[in-house]
């Protein structure tokens, strides 16, 4: 908290020492004016005793006295009338403020409450108006401590009569003492003490006549009330040599008197009243406290308030409220001007609270400039000193102690017959209850006389206090507030309270007596209720609150500082409520937030009084507390006062970044309100700009609107594309290549296509594909950017910049361009460092044909929206770019939608907690008439720098904030280099699965330089097959169906994930390739995005750049067109006799069923018809089983289905045996005419090798998981010759078929397309549904896996149930219809012969139970139960039940791929339809099974066997 330079009992001293007057003859004056100082100013700095001195009390008992203090005034001189006193107070307080914002905030930071306060270590203001506040105030009637105690009459050795001059001094002053009505000044006591001083001016005058007349005047006044003072009026001899000789000379006048001011003393005080008449300036000489209306009679405003009627044309002189009547003070109005600078330079000379001069050493402005005290030596210094102890010491002690014995005599005679009367009657009529002055609304007017038993008594009270009787002095005022009280004289009876508590306070330490606070609180009341004299209270105020804060009472000092808070004046308010805030901040413990909001009131009050510099210290003071402490509203009040005092103070660059805070994201102000705020920074941010000199370039400053989001910025380096065109040819489609919408996940992708083409060209991974870097095209905070972005010369770069506006406010972006800092390469200029386009005076000029940009002319960014700026440069020669920043003109709409203009602002409210302060914005920025319809725009900028991602790798870099490089904004310019633009033709949007389609790529080389080595790479590559050749005619691409290929042999060949394009020779700049490209659409529907990467390489070196990319994304979205079932089985037995024809057609052939379904859910679908079918395999091919049925055209509408069967004939291998690699090719119409597909052989085939190749990795889908759970795991445990590799290999076989489709659409305007396409079946499993498309399965719940060793073999080699129950394959051969009259006989026996084949080539066990269908069955497990009786294909409904005669049960040993029969009889009851598949065949293998013991399984039956029985009658 501030501290004052003196202690509470020092500054009690001061404020009561005893007052002396002066009177001086015209010649002494004259001597003291050779040193530039009046007699009254010359003794001022020795007016003080340096030694103790003793003193006795009425009792005799001695009290020392130490550092008395007296206060010496000229008694001709007049304080200061109502109003030049209210211009002194106020000059006091803003002349004690440093001038610079630097020295009002002391080093001084004190922690309280997680809180840095920088507070002031003293407060001078404070001081200097207390000082000056308590010296011009006027004496009053009911105390005597501001009455002269002594007259120093003052005769100089020069005179031609000095004794005569004595005795008319004498005279005059007891003339003036005597007179009535009284005037000022007022007399402590009639017999007051008279000192005589001859002054001797050792230079000019004789030694032995002032010794003379120092003996007469001795002789007539006594010797104790006489001195001869001597004093030097010549310069020594050292002054004649210059003012740096006397420099070490001590000055002890600087610290009293006061500088006047340069301006003359007339129009100084002439302006000061008549405000309305001073000169129109933004920021007066003079601060005027309040409104200038009529004058109040209030003592406190007579003091302090300055009151002018505008309206009146002669102001009104007030006389001082507590002077005498009838006394006419003086009239500033009426008097001479220099009479009155006389008065106030009498005051601010002769009181030690004045502000102390700005110059210790400096000459007095007036006439003469004179140095103080020049002509003065040390010993003059102590003669001086003297002179003042002897004075006060022999004549004023002595005369005070027989004044205080005189006085308390006259009282212990004449005070107990008062008291003895007043009791009697204040018995009788009941006078002796008290009344509380609190309540009193009118003051008693009780009047005393000068020598009434109270008044004596309050003038001993005063005697001794001013003497450090304090003792004493409390015990009278104690006793003469008794008397006061009784008589309702409140502001005698506040006066005398007053006084009591201070003398406690006075007291030494050993005084038992506690300290009367309420008497203080007492006191105080009474001025402001009773007594209606608020200058009182405050100057009891000014001593409780030093008293209190003395004793560490700091609450209940706060509460006495708001108590004396009013309306009347705004400068004593905002001290006072400076000094409470203090007291809260000293408290224990300390409230901050009370400090802060007592400040802001200061500050207020401040503004109010017109002290702009204080107002401006207490508002950033207080915003120590506020700010950062979620307080908003608080905030913005504090910021927008601080933006307008430092505005109005012209320190634009305080008020700009006051105002900025107003601009934050979390501002809960309304439109208006900060649109208002928004418009006066950028007033004052304009004003500040055009501070710099019109001739001096300058860099842009900087904006805090919009936000830019640095880390967010993008740099792209490659143009936009993606366009699509209508020409000649058809649609012509751009490729994509890369945006600022591009994702992580996409850069994902073509970096791994990046890295497959890399690796392609460099072989298998080596130590030159372990450090691949991809191509970074976009470079964001995602990114790797420890690498520069690389960008050819005359090729655009494209910077995007997120600008975020937290305002509510519409901002408008003009001119907004790039700054950068371009350095270019070695190349013959190198005396220039580095271009910028930033206008700097240590910057060389920019020519525009280096670096191209258009800038944006304007960006509307609405309240709290987030945009993108984009920004291209088009670079012309190499070297490095750095950009440093975003430069733009900045202003803001209005809620009516117009660009603000600096027009007359708005009212705005500023809430601030409960209550508002509306408060009317300034026109800040000055402008005149013409200018208010001007836009306002600011021209500046935003700094643009990027921070790298958080280290994490070392300890170091994990505990502390360690970035990464980040080098996206620091560009690399190398030389011109090729550049490739794709465009595709005819690329479908829209397919039918299976689809297959022709379209073309065109190559264009826009860039300056050849390039060569183009390679693709696609991220579905199952989809594309592009030609080996240039488009041929359509007879030409048939005969090139036979061109590598055999019509039964196909060779397989490689089918690699990148291609690369056949382009012969360079392609040179502007030179263009078209090559054809064929399009399978996926098997399945929905929208698909296919990926192409074209990688190409300069034909010529380029640095920082061995290849370029272009990325393309295509949206392809595929509907339903055909599903397509196919199972494969083996050749059911026909009945021929030869035994070995049905083997060997068992082994050696299979049926395939195919059922085509049309599935197709667009509009207007086409009806499908399947052309051909093509059979690629090592062992198989396919046949027509009936060619007539095949050979017809057959659609297929919507919804539904053809059913076709083939026949699939295993080949035999002759010794010269092709290779691995060859295939067998089958072709089975399915059309009359099978060359409808248009689909070249070659290309179908190779998009089933590429289907494959997109399949490799989901294996999963080529074969059931039963049967490839088995293999896997017996191939993976070395156990392919175990009964379970045995038996999965009797049932494997290699079948890979294509069917090719055709269909006919209409589009919109009626045309017909022929659309062709193909699917894709695998089959390598019998009796096995396969489908295409492939149809996902649902997962199977397995159980638990169990981690015990001896289970796994086990579980591992048992073969599955879906393969044991294939083991035998049997078929029935009977008689198909029957006749019989069962009315001859009831039974109706039909012979059956039951066919067995073993298709194993391991023995098996055949059980044929007849009686399964009967409720009996010789095997009941868990492995049965999910087994279908048929073909799904071929689904019967048995009718009726029959019973079979002979063996229930028949067992038969099949040898491997043997086959048996068996002869059964089957009896029929009655005529019907019947199945005589109710029988059940069980088979198991033989032996011991590789030590698995394996149950009988039910062998599925593959068609039923539908038997018809007639009845013949």
């Amino acid at each position: 908290m501030a501290q004052c330079k003196e202690t509470a009992k020092e500054f009690i001293e001061d404020v009561f020492s005893p007052m002396v007057a002066v009177l001086c003859s015209a010649e002494v004056e004259t001597v003291c004016q050779k040193n530039g100082l009046s007699f009254v100013e010359l003794i001022q700095p020795f007016c003080r005793l340096t030694s103790e001195a003793h003193i006795r009390d009425p009792n005799n008992v001695s009290h020392p006295v130490r550092n008395l203090h007296i206060v010496v005034h000229d008694m001709n001189a007049h304080l200061p009338q109502n109003i030049l006193a209210k211009k002194l107070l106020n000059d006091v307080v803003s002349n004690s403020l440093p001038q610079h914002s630097a020295d009002i905030m002391q080093n001084n930071v004190v922690t309280v409450n997680n809180h840095d306060l920088q507070l002031d270590a003293t407060t001078p203001w404070f001081e200097a108006y207390r000082s000056a506040f308590l010296q011009i105030a006027y004496p009053s009637d009911h105390e005597f401590l501001r009455h002269y105690l002594a007259c120093i009459f003052v005769v100089s050795s020069s005179n031609a009569d000095p004794i005569e001059q004595f005795v008319k001094l004498t005279h005059q002053q007891s003339i003036q003492q005597n007179q009535q009505p009284h005037k000022l000044p007022k007399w402590f006591m009639p017999n007051i003490l008279r000192y005589y001083v001859l002054v001797h001016d050792v230079m000019e005058q004789e030694e032995a006549k002032a010794e003379t007349v120092y003996q007469n005047l001795k002789a007539k006044y006594g010797v104790l009330s006489c001195h001869l003072l001597h004093i030097n009026s010549r310069l020594p001899a050292s002054a004649t040599s210059g003012p740096s000789d006397s420099v070490n000379m001590p000055n002890p006048w600087s610290r009293f008197i006061a500088q006047k001011q340069e301006m003359s003393e007339s129009a100084e005080f002439e302006s000061f009243l008549r405000p309305g008449d001073e000169e129109n300036d933004e920021f007066p000489t003079h601060v005027n406290e309040g409104s200038l209306q009529s004058v109040s009679t209030d003592v406190d405003l007579a003091l302090e308030a300055t009151e002018y009627d505008s309206s009146s044309s002669s102001s009104q002189v007030i006389c001082h409220p507590l002077g005498p009547d009838s006394e006419v003070l003086y009239d500033p109005l009426t008097s001479d001007t220099d009479s009155a600078v006389s008065i106030s330079s009498q005051f601010t000379a002769n009181h030690a609270g004045s502000k102390p001069s700005a110059d210790s050493s400096g000459l007095r402005c007036g006439s003469r400039s004179v140095p103080l005290g020049v002509c003065l030596t040390l010993s003059d210094h102590e003669r001086l000193r003297i002179f003042i102890n002897e004075f006060i010491v022999k004549g004023l002690i002595s005369w005070a102690e027989k004044s205080i014995r005189t006085l308390n005599d006259q009282l212990t005679t004449r005070k107990g017959l008062h008291r003895s009367l007043f009791s009697a009657t204040k018995k009788w009529f009941g006078g002796s209850r008290q009344t509380n002055p609190a309540i009193i609304t009118n003051s008693t007017n009780v009047v005393y006389t000068s020598d009434a038993p109270e008044m004596q008594m309050r003038r001993l009270a005063d005697l001794a206090f001013m003497f450090q009787l304090y003792e004493l002095a409390y015990q009278i005022y104690h006793s003469a507030k008794k008397d006061f009280n009784n008589d309702h004289a409140w502001l005698h009876y506040a006066g005398a309270m007053e006084m009591a508590c201070l003398s406690v306070f006075m007291q030494d330490s050993t005084n038992q007596r506690q300290y009367p606070l309420h008497y203080m609180e007492t006191t105080i009341t009474t001025y402001l209720a009773a007594c209606k004299v608020p200058h009182f209270a405050t100057r009891a105020t000014l001593l409780s609150t030093e008293v209190l804060k003395a004793k560490g009472l700091f609450a209940e000092a706060a509460m006495q500082f708001i108590k004396m808070t009013s309306e009347e004046s705004d400068l004593r308010s905002a001290l006072l409520l400076e000094q409470a805030a203090h007291c809260f901040v000293k408290m224990k413990p300390p409230m901050v937030r009370k400090y802060a909001f007592h400040m802001i009131l200061a500050g207020h009050r401040f503004n109010k009084s017109g002290q702009k510099r204080h107002a401006l210290r207490s508002y950033a003071q207080a915003l120590q507390v506020y700010k950062g402490r979620y307080w908003s509203m608080a905030e913005d009040h504090i910021n927008y006062t601080i933006g307008c005092q430092s505005f109005n103070l012209k320190q634009f660059d305080v008020a700009t970044s006051a105002l900025k805070h107003l601009l934050s994201a979390n501002s809960q102000q309304s439109l208006p309100q900060q649109t208002a705020f928004l418009r006066e920074y950028l007033s004052v941010f304009k004003q500040l700009a055009s501070q710099a000199p019109d001739d001096e370039e300058r860099e842009l400053p900087e904006l805090p609107l919009p936000i830019v989001e640095s880390n967010a910025i993008k740099v792209l380096c490659a143009s936009n594309a993606g366009l699509i065109q209508q020409d000649c040819l058809g649609l012509r489609i751009q490729a994509t290549g890369v945006s600022f919408n591009t994702t992580d996940a996409e850069n994902v992708r073509f970096a791994r296509l990046e890295e497959l083409i890399v690796s392609s060209i460099s072989g298998p991974p080596s130590s030159s594909a372990m450090s691949f870097r991809p191509t970074i095209q976009c470079f964001t905070r995602t990114s790797n950017n420890t690498t520069s972005p690389v960008i050819a010369v005359e090729e655009p770069v494209t910077i995007e910049v997120t600008v975020i506006n937290q305002l509510k406010v519409t901002l408008v972006l003009r001119d907004i361009r790039l700054l950068w800092r371009f350095t270019p390469d070695e190349c013959g200029n190198a005396e220039k460092a580095f271009y910028s386009n930033e206008q700097s005076s240590n910057t060389p000029k920019v020519d525009k044909n280096v670096i191209l940009s258009t800038p944006l002319s304007e960006v509307l960014l609405e309240g709290s929206e987030t945009k993108q700026v984009c920004i291209s440069l088009i670079i012309r020669m190499m070297g490095q770019l750095q950009i440093t920043g975003l430069a733009y003109n900045i202003g803001c709409m209005s809620t009516s939608g117009q660009l603000l203009t600096s027009a007359v602002p708005d009212s705005v409210s500023l809430a601030l907690g409960n209550s508002s302060v509306s408060a009317v914005l300034p026109p800040f920025s000055g402008a005149n008439s013409s200018s208010l319809s001007s836009p306002i725009l600011v021209s500046g900028k935003v700094h643009l720098e990027v921070q790298g991602p958080r280290l994490n790798s070392t300890k170091d870099e994990r505990l502390g904030k360690m970035y990464g490089p980040d080098k996206r904004l620091n560009l690399i310019i190398t030389d011109k280099m090729p550049k490739l633009e794709v465009f595709f033709r005819e690329f479908p949007a829209s397919l039918f699965t299976g689809q297959v389609c022709q379209a073309s790529v065109e190559l264009v080389n826009t860039g300056h330089r050849p390039l060569h080595n183009v390679f693709v790479a696609t991220s579905n590559p199952e989809f594309l097959t592009f030609s080996s050749s240039p488009r041929k005619p359509e007879t030409s691409e048939k005969q090139a169906d036979d061109v590598g290929y055999s019509s039964d042999v196909i060779h397989r060949h490689d089918v690699t994930l990148v291609t690369k394009l056949d382009v012969t020779s360079p392609l040179d700049p502007g030179s263009s390739l078209v090559i054809p490209m064929w399009i399978r659409s996926p098997d399945v529907p929905g929208d698909h995005v296919i990926d192409f990467l074209f990688y190409y390489e300069p034909a010529e070196a380029v640095p920082h750049c061995r290849h370029r990319v272009l990325r393309h994304t295509a949206q392809l979205t595929v509907h339903p067109s055909l599903n397509i079932r196919a199972i494969c089985g083996r050749m059911v037995n026909t009945g021929a006799a030869d035994q070995a024809e049905d083997i060997y057609r068992s082994t050696n052939s299979v049926f395939v069923s195919l059922e085509v379904e049309n599935i197709c859910n667009v509009p207007s679908a086409p009806s499908l018809c399947a052309v051909q079918t093509l059979c690629l395999s090592e062992d198989w091919m396919i046949k027509e089983i009936n060619s007539s049925a095949l050979k017809q055209d057959v659609s297929i509408g919507v919804q539904e289905c053809q059913l076709f069967t083939l026949k699939a004939v295993k080949c035999l291998h002759n010794s010269d045996k092709s290779s691995s690699n060859a295939l067998k090719l089958s072709t089975v119409s399915c059309a009359s005419d099978a060359s409808k597909t248009n689909i070249p052989k070659y290309i179908s085939i190779d998009f089933f090798f590429r289907a494959n190749l997109g399949e490799s990795s989901k294996s999963s889908r080529l074969a059931p998981s039963s049967f490839r759970f088995v293999s896997d795991l017996s191939s993976a445990n070395g156990a392919e010759s175990s009964l379970a590799g045995k038996l999965e290999k009797s049932f494997i076989f290699d079948l890979n078929l294509i069917i090719q489709w055709q269909a006919a659409k209409t589009d919109g305007n009626g045309a017909t397309d022929a659309i062709v396409g193909q699917h894709h079946l695998t089959l390598n499993q019998l009796h096995t549904l396969i489908t295409s498309p492939l149809q996902a399965k649902l997962p199977i719940d397995l159980p638990p896996i169990r981690f015990t060793s001896s289970h796994l073999p086990m579980l591992l080699l048992e073969p599955s149930s879906e393969l044991l129950s294939q083991l035998v394959r049997f078929s029935f051969c009977y008689q198909c219809e029957a006749m019989h009259d069962f009315s001859q006989r009831r039974l109706c026996i039909v012979p059956v012969t039951v066919h067995l084949y073993n298709c194993t080539s391991v023995p098996v066990y055949v059980d044929v139970d007849t009686q399964a269908g009967h409720g009996r069955s010789t095997v009941s497990t868990s492995r049965n139960q999910h087994l279908q009786p048929y073909n799904p294909l071929f689904q019967g409904h048995p009718t009726r039940s029959f019973t079979w005669s002979g063996l229930t049960v028949t067992r038969i040993h099949l040898l491997p791929y043997c086959g048996q029969s068996i002869c059964l009889k089957a009896c029929f009851v009655t005529s019907g339809v019947y199945d005589l598949g109710t029988l059940q065949v069980l088979a198991f293998p033989a032996g011991d099974g590789d030590g698995i013991s394996i149950q009988p399984t039910v062998q599925r039956l593959l068609s039923p066997a539908l038997m018809t029985v007639h009845s013949r009658s």
